[in-house]
């Protein structure tokens, strides 16, 4: 049942909404199906003793529910069909029970409609207290909005109805310019991951619109602001530092998932500024990801996930902050999501004795790295091939070369950008591995080349090793 549905959505729970999704599915007002029930507990059981906290297969499923009968695969997936579908509603009533003017606002409807005046006087005190918080998601204007003009039609006094409509009129202007600007803000990152011009022609007329209306006291229209002038002029340095420390400052205006993809877009500048040369970048980068440790917004659920394990000891290798790296590495082994820890482990040991140019014991740490996590397979690849390169162990260079190419084109979940990044990659290692030291025009050429080709990767190491074969030595 790995690549189901039903295990996709049991997979991206934490331990505390699985205990509530287990008592959702045993209440007999959300389920009247006992055996969903079961499948769910079974499910669990093995989930938890897994050390990998993997999924049972459909025929461990069948002789545990049904021992006696024979198998039936086309019973047993409309049970996990339908268990599906439960999972489906309960993560949707806990996306409402996170909504409470939402849910404010549907009983001051029912209020209204059945006439229940004495709940309806005490839940209009409890409304304009809830739309007195502060911003913290990306809804919240908008069911602002929708409180106060639904307050202003059960508002008897027509002064204070006035009141109410301009206050829910001002609210729908700021939903609409926080997300206009992030939409923006998306659409530029996009173009940027994609390589593709940015001709967005309604901007200008949007931020003239925006000019003539009181934001000044909006934190999430001031932050989304200060990302749209980073990213339309990322020239401007002093925009990044602005947006930094405005994001330092206003932790309390977001939820955690917004406040954490703000520090990625910080964290993404970081990188480009990095790959344009700006070598200084590198040690923001550093800065910024140890801050993100320290206020553990890197964690999810408690966890660490791997993109973040890889690139903080990654990062501090780059700087040469050896020792730092080796604490970080073997201190937050245990933090790192159970289904990539030892992988992610073995890589960032094995980069770190790459760096170190302790390359024996790099290619011992990283031929450990499994096939089963295809992402960290393609990064354990990369520096395998730097690291044979490095130590002139050409056979293995070669064979890696060729076998890597395969995996690469054969591969149904790559896509086109990136397998065409790392066969460029592989390509240009061939080609730099069989060039002599010393003959200078053929390096010039090939230098000319790796710097036309567009997204390629490791692209500062490749040039580096170009330049080694130009000059004539290491």
């Amino acid at each position: 049942m790995k690549s189901s549905k039903l295990a996709s959505i049991l997979d991206s729970l934490s331990k505390k909404e699985w205990k509530q999704f287990k008592d959702y599915v045993a209440s007999p007002f959300f389920n009247k199906n006992e055996l969903l029930s079961q499948l769910l507990q079974i499910i669990a059981h093995v989930y938890f003793n897994h050390s990998k906290q993997d999924f049972p297969t459909k025929q461990y499923l069948w002789r545990k529910l049904f021992p006696k009968n024979e198998y039936d695969e086309a019973r047993l997936l409309v049970l996990m069909s339908k268990l599906n579908k439960l999972g489906e509603a309960f993560l949707t009533y806990q996306a409402a029970e996170e909504r409470p003017m939402v849910k404010l606002l549907y009983w001051l409807q029912q209020c209204n409609k059945r006439q229940l005046m004495k709940h309806l006087q005490s839940s209009k005190k409890e409304a304009l207290k809830l739309a007195s918080l502060q911003y913290d998601h990306d809804t919240f204007f908008h069911e602002q909005f929708m409180l106060f003009a639904e307050l202003s039609y059960l508002e008897e006094k027509q002064d204070l109805q006035l009141e109410k409509l301009s206050q829910a009129g001002k609210l729908m202007d700021y939903h609409y310019i926080v997300n206009k600007l992030k939409h923006y803000c998306h659409q530029i990152n996009a173009s940027n991951i994609y390589y593709v011009k940015d001709t967005e022609d309604s901007r200008e007329e949007f931020l003239n619109y925006m000019d003539n209306i009181d934001t000044s006291s909006v934190i999430p229209i001031k932050v989304y602001k200060q990302l749209l002038d980073l990213l339309t002029n990322p020239e401007i340095e002093s925009h990044y530092f602005t947006f930094r420390k405005l994001l330092d400052e206003n932790k309390d205006s977001f939820i955690l998932h917004e406040w954490r993809s703000l520090y990625i877009f910080a964290q993404n500048y970081c990188i480009r500024k990095i790959n344009q040369g700006s070598q200084e970048f590198l040690e923001e980068l550093f800065e910024l990801n140890k801050h993100l440790l320290e206020t553990e917004l890197l964690y999810e659920e408690g966890v660490l996930g791997p993109q973040n394990y890889k690139n903080l000891a990654t990062v501090a290798l780059r700087l040469q902050k050896y020792d730092w790296a080796e604490r970080f590495i073997k201190d937050y082994k245990d933090r790192v999501n159970p289904k990539y820890r030892e992988y992610g482990y073995y890589y960032n040991m094995g980069s770190l004795h790459f760096y170190k140019q302790n390359y024996d014991e790099a290619k011992i740490a990283l031929r450990e790295v499994g096939k089963d996590d295809f992402y960290y397979t393609l990064g354990a690849k990369s520096l395998l091939l730097r690291t044979y390169y490095e130590s002139e162990d050409w056979d293995a260079f070669y064979s890696l070369t060729h076998s890597f190419t395969n995996l690469i084109r054969r591969n149904k979940y790559l896509s086109d950008n990136y397998k065409e990044s790392y066969l460029n990659m592989i390509k240009f290692f061939t080609k730099i591995a069989n060039l002599n030291y010393g003959e200078q025009e053929k390096a010039l050429k090939l230098k000319e080349q790796l710097e036309n080709t567009t997204g390629a990767l490791i692209s500062d190491w490749l040039l580096a090793k170009i330049e080694e074969k130009y000059m004539g030595r290491r």
